[in-house]
């Protein structure tokens, strides 16, 4: 019971079992006054008293907070990304989106910086702003979501401020303002606005590319089979002279050579036979063609025909007939030439 006529100092309070005994105030609480207190009041919140025997609590200092009663320990300092502008405060106040802070213990709404072009924040309470992503931009201060780039471009790196860096993506190449796909037979494996990046297919390729947009990389390049060739930037290839185009067992054109006794020029999808004569597989073109014997030909590309049937030619094959004068000038020996054969119709 307590003793009424017993006075407390501040910071006690009267003891219930004994008449003559003042108990300090523990952590946490406080008594301001003399008197016949029984108790001692817990400290509110936003307050606290670190030590007993306490007359008062003391006010969490700005950039603090305290949501406890009756706490024995100091208030908590603000982490980064808010702010306490006010004592005996119970909650910090977070900083707005599209800004942040990275210290504790802040008093002020100006602690919280803008994030800077190229970054952006969408949350409230951040200690820092996050970079715009690939594709993507910010051009201002405190920016809340970032812009993404256009159709067909996008940009190098991460925290971008421009939308002038918004570049043409692989693939696409910049023209009048906009970005257009790489014409058949070239490519382009970097991100940039130069029309030059897109590069031909090297020679001996060729790009069968079907898809609008695929030609990103020197891999649409395919290589022509043996006996091909192409020029740089084609789309096809040709046979090579003395080949000719095949279908492979695969369904792909093969090129492979002419037989013995055939030939072909360059792109051919045939071999032509020699007439009235021979050529070695592979020959690439009608000069190949050696004449049979009886045979001549008046210029290198023109068709053998047969040498007069007459004892004074001796014709052995070759591109012209000759008298046997011209073949072996001693009358003797042309005696054992060999003369021409005879044709029928001459």
């Amino acid at each position: 019971m307590l003793n009424i006529y017993l006075t407390t100092k501040t910071g006690t309070y009267a003891s219930t079992t004994s008449s003559l005994a003042c108990l300090p105030c523990a952590a946490g609480t406080f008594n301001p006054g003399q008197g016949a207190a029984s108790s001692c009041a817990p400290c509110s919140q936003g307050t606290f008293a670190s030590a007993s025997m306490a007359s008062q609590c003391t006010l969490c200092p700005k950039g603090s907070w305290q949501t406890a009663l009756a706490s024995p320990v100091p208030c908590q300092l603000c982490a980064p990304g808010s702010y306490a502008p006010l004592l005996n405060s119970t909650t910090c106040l977070r900083c707005p989106q599209g800004s942040y802070s990275t210290a504790p213990n802040q008093t002020a709404l100006a602690s919280c910086l803008l994030c800077s072009a190229g970054y952006y924040q969408s949350s409230q309470g951040a200690s820092a702003c996050s970079p715009c992503a690939i594709g993507t931009y910010s051009s201002t201060q405190g920016s809340t979501l970032c812009t993404a780039c256009s159709a067909l471009t996008s940009t190098l790196a991460n925290a971008t401020a421009l939308q002038t860096q918004c570049l043409c993506i692989r693939g696409y190449y910049a023209q009048q303002g906009g970005c257009v796909p790489c014409p058949p037979g070239t490519y382009k494996n970097v991100t940039s606005n130069d029309s030059a990046t897109c590069l031909q297919c090297p020679a001996n390729t060729y790009d069968a590319t079907v898809l609008v947009g695929d030609r990103t990389t020197i891999d649409i390049c395919n290589k022509v089979p043996d006996n091909a060739w192409s020029p740089p930037g084609s789309t096809t290839f040709a046979c090579n002279a003395g080949a000719f185009y095949t279908l492979a067992i695969t369904l792909n054109v093969v090129c492979n050579f002419c037989p013995q006794g055939t030939y072909s020029y360059t792109s051919s999808t045939a071999c032509t036979a020699c007439v009235n004569s021979t050529s070695p597989s592979g020959s690439p073109s009608i000069a190949s063609c050696t004449c049979n014997a009886g045979y001549y030909r008046t210029n290198t590309l023109s068709p053998c025909a047969p040498c007069p049937a007459s004892l004074l030619y001796y014709c052995p094959g070759l591109a012209f007939c000759f008298t046997h004068e011209h073949q072996d000038p001693d009358p003797n020996a042309s005696q054992a030439a060999n003369p021409c054969p005879s044709h029928a119709g001459l």
